[in-house]
């Protein structure tokens, strides 16, 4: 097993010249499995080594860290140590995607950290170049640029982390490992939840990287090396190792340790970040396609569930799929496996998977006429219907090694229970805590989600076609048994609001409701941000072009013909004034829900539990929510909140005194900061009421020149005006809402 840096599974290879050919064509210290002979075939310099696999039980080549659950392990400790990591309290946590990739350098901040229990013991934090000299809790600053912090320890919880300097870091490339304390056994630390993490501080992201900790890959290690880092002008490239460069019988405590594998984990790297790997197109096997291709219908199935009395199996093409991909004959009877394997592969698109040593599960493909992944995906392109029915047994690390390919059908999710819920709250108890992987990995945007329980399903996500099922009036785990059909075409959703009126934008706020889901589904992280960014902003632009002819007229009146002392003057003022208000209140109230729905909108593809992302969302929410209103922030917008807010109490103005302002800014470091000398209330302006002050706030900007300006320009919106008398020279006033 040592030589298997990385495996892979083809799951339509059948013979074992067809894996052959593969491993052909994949770097040296390739492995994949061959079922029928329990062998795990290697490539080496001199050809094809087989591995005998027979003697090794299945939970041999995998374990089952659960991303979602570790989360919440993770999100506890790092509260607990606020300290040292408040700044990653809205990081989002997800498992590192690429084996490859730059994260940028942020200097003086945490880089790399590692979060663990001290359970059995220390699990030690440490960097090594080629060279064996080493940095740990002892030995803090043996590398230029990189600075330990030793151990830091809340309760059980052990806290270790380097920050990297970027002008001295250094050029050499560094292995990052791990020590157990007083040469424990890495094995050992299974179940302890470690993690080890690099931190993106642009993205806010925190990656984990897998350290397995099973016997299968790191065997009675003492050491273990994951990861390689080097500089790349202002990144810091990572690279994770496909197989476990590790050591025994020893641990790290000093500025040296003489072990051959970081020169091993350092050799064996390779940073070049290149596009996955994908199969070649090849030719239809003909002779049973007609068999199959007779079937419009399809039923996807995992080798542990239980098909529903109302779904025609015999009208149907029965596919079941797992650690293997087996097309059912029309004379075979579809059993329930008693004793199912534990492992649950995505290998429905007959794509080549690659990753960790749980691809060894891999079995031979049965009854398939398809010879590449292109002919399998055709065959489901022409289906008329498909139906997934999966367990929750699918792990973090199985669902990680899917591909991007996506398929819109019914899916049903199974759970196993112990006894019935009672009552609508364990329901949904049940389904937050409900381990969907099965469902994220094959799952397309265009599908409805039913989670089974006993004899009953449940709604948990879909799309709206009132045609079939008008999910928008479903609550989540509401009661149903039908099918949903509906389409999703988010590259168009702009054009489409910015065509519609805008009375009937507030139409379309329950469709709404339940495209954002699949939304979620369908798109990642960044393109999910801009399209949610570009429709918030194509909806406030709209806002504020319906309302531009009142608000202009009443600005125009208001600074050319408005006359205090005029009671005609003051009744069109007041007459002005009112229709903007209404107008805009009326326009605000129709459009809220629907730039609410857009505006926190973000991904959901996190971890393998509902309870977790929800409680991640709230977390984005709070900070996200603030960012995104200043970025999309208008002095419309900021007037209407100014009317909205500051109607009974007003605008308060304060001068900023110029030369104390600088003294003071010269002086920050100092202990007490007193400001008190800076500002003072205009004696002239005390009060403005909120809608008048925010014109003046916008009005008054191209001439701002005092220290409060604006840095992004005069049409950017601020709380400052130059000052108003004309004795006071060049300054700026501080408006205080009240």
């Amino acid at each position: 097993m040592e030589r298997v840096r990385k495996t892979y599974f083809n799951s339509l290879a059948n013979s074992k010249a067809q894996v052959t050919k593969t491993l052909d064509e994949l770097p040296v210290s390739s492995a994949h499995p061959f079922s029928p002979e329990r062998t795990l075939l290697c490539r080496t310099n001199d050809g094809m080594d087989e591995i005998d696999m027979s003697s090794y039980p299945e939970e041999f080549f995998f374990n089952t860290v659960d991303l979602g659950e570790m989360g919440e392990i993770l999100l506890r400790r790092i509260a607990g140590f606020g300290n040292h990591l408040a700044v990653f309290e809205y990081f989002q946590i997800m498992q590192a995607p690429d084996s490859t990739s730059k994260v940028p350098i942020a200097s003086g901040q945490i880089a790399i950290l590692a979060v663990s229990e001290r359970t059995p013991t220390y699990y030690d934090f440490c960097f090594a170049d080629s060279s064996c000299n080493t940095c740990c809790w002892t030995a803090r600053n043996t590398f230029s640029g990189i600075s330990h912090s030793g151990d830091i320890v809340n309760g059980q919880d052990l806290l270790d982390y380097v920050r990297i300097d970027s002008s001295s870091l250094t050029e050499r490339e560094i292995c990052v490992f791990i020590s157990g304390y007083q040469s424990t056994k890495i094995t050992e630390f299974l179940g302890a939840s470690p993690a080890l993490m690099v931190a993106d501080h642009v993205d806010k992201i925190l990656y984990i990287i897998p350290v397995p900790l099973d016997a299968a890959t790191i065997e009675d290690a003492t050491i273990r090396c994951p990861l390689v880092i080097k500089r790349g002008e202002d990144s810091l490239i990572r690279s994770i190792l496909p197989k476990a460069a590790t050591d025994r019988d020893m641990m790290c405590s000093t500025s040296r340790l003489e072990s051959p594998c970081f020169l091993e984990a350092i050799q064996s790297t390779d940073f070049t970040i290149s596009a996955p790997y994908t199969t070649a197109p090849g030719f239809i096997g003909s002779e049973d396609l007609s068999r199959i291709t007779d079937h419009k219908h399809a039923l996807l199935v995992t080798n542990a569930v239980t098909v529903p009395s109302f779904i025609n199996t015999k009208e149907t093409q029965v596919i079941r799929f797992g650690t293997n991909l087996e097309f059912k004959l029309p004379n075979q009877d579809l059993t329930k496996e008693t004793q199912p394997s534990a492992v649950v592969l995505p290998c429905i698109f007959g794509s080549q998977l690659q990753g960790p040593i749980i691809l060894a599960t891999g079995r031979v493909p049965l009854n398939i006429p398809f010879t590449d992944e292109a002919a399998v995906q055709d065959y489901y392109h022409h289906l008329d219907n498909v139906v997934v029915i999966v367990d929750d047994r699918m792990t973090d690390n199985a669902r990680n090694l899917a591909s991007s390919y996506r398929i819109n059908a019914l899916f049903i999710l199974q759970l196993t229970i112990d006894s019935e819920p009672k009552n609508p709250d364990e329901v949904l108890i049940l389904l937050d805590s409900a381990n969907i992987n099965a469902l994220t990995a094959p799952a397309g945007p265009k599908s409805l989600v039913l989670v089974q329980i006993l004899n009953k399903f449940y709604f948990y996500r879909g799309m709206a076609n009132r045609a079939h099922l008008n999910t928008t009036q479903l609550t989540f785990g509401f009661k149903v048994t039908s099918i949903i059909e509906s389409e999703v075409k988010p590259q168009e959703l702009q054009k489409l609001f910015d065509e519609l009126p805008i009375e009937k934008i507030n139409d379309t706020k329950e469709d709404l409701a339940a495209a954002c889901p699949q939304l979620q589904a369908l798109l990642n992280q960044k393109d999910l941000q801009e399209l949610s960014m570009s429709l918030v902003k194509s909806f406030s632009t709209k806002l504020s072009n319906a309302i531009a002819p009142l608000r202009n007229a009443y600005i125009h009146f208001f600074k050319d013909e408005y006359q205090a002392t005029d009671p005609e003057s003051v009744k069109k003022e007041n007459t002005l004034l009112g229709e903007l208000r209404i107008t805009t209140k009326h326009m605000q109230r129709d459009l809220e829900p629907v730039i609410s729905s857009f505006a926190n909108m973000m991904s959901s593809k996190r971890t393998s539990k509902r309870t977790h992302d929800l409680k991640w969302l709230v977390r984005q929410a709070q900070i996200k929510s603030n960012i995104e209103s200043l970025k999309l922030m208008t002095c419309e917008t900021l007037a209407g909140y100014l009317e909205e807010h500051a109607m009974d109490m007003g605008v308060m103005l304060l001068n900023i005194e110029t030369n104390s302002y600088c003294r003071l800014l010269v002086n920050l470091d100092s202990a007490a900061i007193d400001a008190s000398l800076c500002c003072d209330l205009d004696s002239r302006v005390l009060h403005l009421e909120g809608l008048d002050a925010g014109i003046i706030l916008e009005q008054s900007q191209s001439d701002h020149n005092g220290r409060l300006r604006s840095q992004a320009g005069p049409t950017h919106p601020i709380l400052a005006v130059p000052y108003l008398g004309q004795d006071k020279g060049i300054g700026s006033m501080l408006a205080w809402v009240c």
